[in-house]
C-alpha cells in the first residue's frame, strides 16, 4: 500500500509492504509479518535503498551484515555513485540521521530501479516506482504509528515504573476497549520537531463536534475526573465509530491546534494529564500550529509551580517534549530564557526541576550536545543569547556550567561573550541563586567525563551492528555447495558471537547498575558541596563578628582609661555620670519632672551659678568633645586614611612604589590565600 507521509518537515511517498520470510511455505504464520516501510522522497525522487534491501533480509536471502557491507563497498566506495555529472548527486548518506524513519543510504531513482532489477525485488517495490510524485496530494495519508508499533526506537526511557502501572491498569479494563495504551507516547516522526496538528476531515465533522463536547464536559465539570471516568466518557464514542478510531486522538480544540493535553498541562491538573496520555487520547509530542508542545504550555504559566506538581508532570508524561523544538527551532530552554525576566521564580523552579530530572535520568550529555547549543531560526540566538539579553544572571551561570558556547554568533554577529553579564559569569563572579543546581551540574559533568574516559555509556545502550569485510546481498539463485559451506561457517561464527554478546550484555548490565548508583551518589555529592560552602560562609561571618567584638572591647577599655577619676572601679561603671559636677540641680530637677515652663530663678539660684567665664569654659569643653567624637566617627566611616597607611606599609615591605601597590595587591592576595 502506498501512502503520503511527512517526516522531518519533508514529503515522502511511503510503501508499506508485507513480505513473508518463507514464500515457499503455505503457513500463514510465516507469511503475515510486520510490514516493511520503503520511502521515496518527493522533492528529488531519491529512494532509501537501505529500506529497499530489507526485502532481501525479510526473504532470508541476505543478512544485515551483508547488506551493510554491500552498501559500503558498492555505493559509498564506488565511482559509479561518488562521481558527479554536471553537479548531479547520486546518493545521500543519512545513516546517522536524527529521525529513525529517514536513516539509511538514499540513491537516485534510476540507481534504485537498477538495484531492484539486479536483485529481483522490483516486483515487490514496483508500486513505489510507478507512482508519479505529482500525485502526492492525491495519495491517502499515512496513519501515525506508535513507537511500539514499528518505529524501532526503545521505549524504555523516561519513567518505566509509571508507564508499566498505567499499561497494567489499561490491560485490566474491558477486553473490547479500543483505547490505545501509554506505549504510544514516543518520539516524534517529525523529530526534532513536534508532530503537527491534525488536519480534520470534513466528513468527520459530527464525530469531532461530539468529541469536543465531551472534552468540554470534562473541563467544565467541578468533579475531579479519574482515568476510569474519562475512559467511560470516550468509550461510548469509540464503540459507535470503530472505522474512525484515529479521529479520537489529538483532536485540536482551538484554531491554534492545541489539544486537550495542552490545556490540561496549562492548568497543571495531574489527573487530566495522566488520563489523557495514559488512555492514548492525546500525545505529548503533538504540537500546536507553532510547534509548541504541552510542556511549553506548562512552563509559560505558574500553575505547576504553585501546585508543586511540575516534577510529577515531567517525569511521568511530558518528558518526551524535552528533546523537541518548535517550528522556529526554539527548545524548552529558549522558552525558559525568554521569560526569565518577567517570571523569575517560576522560570527558576522549572529550570531546576528539568535539569534535576535530566541528570538523574542520564540525559545530561544529550542536553549539553543537542539542546544547549541549538540556535533558533529567526535571529540565530542560542538560549545563552536570550538569557544574557534578559539579564538572568543565574540562568547564564547555569548555561555556562552546561558548557554553552560563549563564542557562537547569531545572525547579527553578536556573541554571548559580548554581554557584560556573560563576561562576569565566565570570570567566576558569584551568583546569588541556583548554587545547588550549579553544584549538581558540575558533579554530573564530572561523572559524564569520567564515564567517557572509561568508555562507559551515560544513557541507554544502543545496539550497533558489526560489519563484515566482504559480505554482499545474494541474488535469488539456487544455493551452491560453496554457499552451504559459507553459511555453515557463518552459523558457527554467529553462535560464537551470541555467546560473546551474552557475556558482554551481562557486563553492560552490571556497568549500567553501577552507573545508576553513581548518578545517585552524584546528587549526594552536590548536596554535600552546597552544605559545605554554606558552612564556610557562616564561619567567615563568625570570624568577622569576633573581630568587631574585639574592636568594641578595645574601644571600651581605651575610653575607661580616658576618664579623669581613676579611682572608679568596674563595678561602679553603671553609676558613673561625667556630667554630674556641671549640673545646676535646681533647674535640672524641674526639667527632669517634665515642667514645660521654668519660672525665673531667684537670687539664691543665681548665687549657686558659676561665673560666666566658667560656663563658657564648660561650653567650649563640650564643643571640643563633640568635635573629637565627630572626627573619630568620620575616621571609622572613611577608610581612605587607613588605605593610604596600608599602601605605605606594603610599599616599604615589598619595595614597590606606592603608585604600583594596587596592581600588586591581587597577586599578593592570591599568594596569601594559597598558603593558608
Amino acid at each position: 500500500m502506498t501512502t503520503s507521509a511527512v517526516y522531518a518537515g519533508q514529503k515522502f511517498i511511503q510503501l508499506n509492504l508485507k513480505v513473508g520470510e518463507n514464500d515457499t511455505k503455505n503457513d500463514s504464520k510465516d507469511v503475515n509479518k510486520d510490514s516493511l516501510v520503503i520511502l521515496r522522497r518527493v522533492q528529488d525522487s531519491f529512494v532509501n535503498v537501505s529500506q529497499l534491501f530489507s526485502i532481501l533480509v525479510r526473504l532470508g536471502h541476505s543478512n544485515p551484515d551483508q547488506i551493510s557491507s554491500f552498501l559500503s563497498n558498492e555505493i559509498l566506495s564506488s565511482s559509479h555513485y561518488t562521481g558527479s555529472i554536471e553537479g548531479s548527486v547520486f546518493y545521500n548518506d543519512f545513516r546517522s540521521h536524527e529521525n529513525p524513519m529517514l536513516q539509511g543510504l538514499w540513491v537516485s531513482y534510476d540507481r534504485a530501479v537498477a538495484l531492484a532489477l539486479r536483485f529481483d525485488i522490483y516486483e515487490f517495490a514496483k508500486k513505489l516506482f510507478l507512482i508519479d510524485v505529482h500525485d502526492y496530494d492525491r495519495l491517502p495519508k499515512q496513519e501515525k504509528r506508535s513507537l511500539a508499533e514499528g518505529y524501532g526506537v526503545d521505549v524504555a526511557a523516561g519513567s518505566p515504573k509509571k508507564r508499566k502501572a498505567l499499561d497494567s491498569k489499561l490491560t485490566s479494563s474491558e477486553p473490547n476497549s479500543n483505547l490505545v495504551s501509554t506505549s504510544a507516547v514516543s518520539i516524534s516522526t517529525n523529530y526534532p520537531f513536534a508532530e503537527p496538528p491534525l488536519s480534520l476531515d470534513d466528513k468527520n465533522d459530527d464525530l469531532v463536534s461530539t468529541i469536543k463536547a465531551k472534552y468540554g464536559e470534562v473541563f467544565n465539570s467541578d468533579v475531579a475526573h479519574t482515568m476510569d471516568s474519562i475512559q467511560k466518557i470516550f468509550e461510548s464514542i469509540i464503540s459507535r465509530h470503530q472505522s474512525h478510531l484515529l479521529a479520537v486522538t489529538d483532536i485540536p480544540l482551538d484554531l491554534n491546534g492545541k489539544t486537550a493535553l495542552h490545556f490540561a498541562a496549562t492548568l497543571a491538573v495531574t489527573n487530566l494529564v495522566g488520563a489523557f496520555v495514559g488512555l492514548g487520547l492525546t500525545s505529548p509530542i503533538r504540537g500546536t500550529s507553532d510547534g509548541e508542545t504541552p510542556l511549553i504550555s506548562a512552563i509559560t504559566v505558574t500553575n505547576a509551580m504553585e501546585k508543586g506538581n511540575f516534577s510529577t508532570l515531567l517525569k511521568n508524561w511530558l518528558y518526551p517534549c524535552l528533546w523537541l523544538v518548535d517550528n522556529q527551532r526554539r527548545s524548552v530552554l529558549h522558552h525558559l530564557a525568554s521569560q526569565a525576566s518577567a517570571k523569575p521564580d517560576s522560570t527558576m523552579a522549572y529550570t531546576n526541576q528539568i535539569i534535576d530530572y535530566i541528570v538523574q535520568s542520564g540525559g545530561l550529555r544529550r542536553l549539553c550536545d543537542d539542546i544547549v547549543p541549538g540556535q533558533e531560526d529567526t535571529h540565530g540566538n542560542t538560549c545563552l543569547h536570550i538569557a544574557a539579553e534578559t539579564e538572568a544572571r543565574w540562568l547564564v551561570q547555569v548555561l555556562v556550567e552546561l558548557r554553552a558556547d560563549v563564542n557562537v554568533a547569531n545572525k547579527q554577529g553578536v556573541k554571548p561573550i559580548d554581554f557584560d553579564i556573560v563576561k562576569d559569569v565566565v570570570r567566576g563572579s558569584s551568583v546569588e541563586k541556583g548554587d545547588y543546581i550549579v553544584e549538581l551540574i558540575r558533579s554530573g559533568l564530572e561523572v559524564m567525563d569520567k564515564n567517557q574516559e572509561l568508555g562507559i555509556n551515560d544513557g541507554p545502550e544502543t545496539h550497533k551492528t558489526s560489519h563484515t569485510s566482504n559480505g554482499q546481498p545474494r541474488s535469488q539463485t539456487p544455493e551452491s555447495a560453496s554457499g552451504k559451506i559459507y553459511n555453515s561457517i557463518q552459523e558457527l561464527l554467529a553462535s560464537t558471537s551470541l555467546e560473546y554478546e551474552a557475556i558482554i550484555e551481562s557486563k553492560k548490565q552490571l556497568v549500567n547498575e553501577l552507573n545508576k548508583a553513581l548518578r545517585d551518589l552524584t546528587i549526594v555529592t552536590a548536596n554535600n558541596r552546597f552544605i559545605s560552602r554554606k558552612i564556610a560562609d557562616n564561619l567567615a561571618y563568625l570570624d568577622n563578628l569576633k573581630l568587631q567584638l574585639n574592636n568594641i572591647n578595645e574601644k571600651i577599655s581605651t575610653t575607661k582609661q580616658e576618664v579623669p577619676d581613676a579611682n572608679i572601679s568596674d563595678d561602679d561603671d553603671a553609676d558613673f555620670d561625667a556630667d554630674e559636677p556641671f549640673r545646676i540641680r535646681a533647674l535640672y530637677d524641674k526639667l527632669g519632672d517634665g515642667i514645660e515652663e521654668v519660672e525665673e530663678p531667684g537670687p539664691e539660684t543665681m548665687d549657686e551659678l558659676p561665673s560666666a567665664a566658667v560656663l563658657q569654659a564648660r561650653i567650649k569643653a563640650y564643643e571640643e568633645i563633640n568635635s573629637t567624637m565627630e572626627t573619630e566617627l568620620k575616621a571609622l566611616t572613611d577608610y581612605s586614611q587607613l588605605t593610604a597607611k596600608f599602601k605605605k606599609v606594603v610599599s616599604h615591605c615589598t619595595g614597590v612604589p606606592i603608585d604600583e601597590v594596587d596592581e600588586l595587591l591581587d597577586g599578593l592576595l592570591d599568594t596569601v590565600e594559597a598558603q593558608q
